[in-house]
């Protein structure tokens, strides 16, 4: 798995993280209940029940910045 992250203020300035990815279930929904109470201050909407919900993890084996 990689993921990128670019910084809004400067685009020029980004890091990646390459790695073993591993997907593990959710079924309390405590992800999005932490997410939006901290960006929001509020509990998300209900999700309907038969919707299974994922937290992807990963293990950094390469961490590469770039700045110009």
């Amino acid at each position: 798995m990689s993921v990128s992250v670019f910084d809004l203020k400067n685009p020029y300035h980004s890091a990646e993280i390459r790695g073993t990815a591993e997907l593990v279930e959710d079924p309390e929904r405590s992800l999005p209940k932490r997410l939006s109470r901290k960006y929001l201050g509020e509990s998300p909407p209900p999700d309907p029940a038969d919707i299974v919900r994922l937290i992807a993890g990963i293990t950094p084996s390469k961490v590469n910045e770039f700045s110009a």
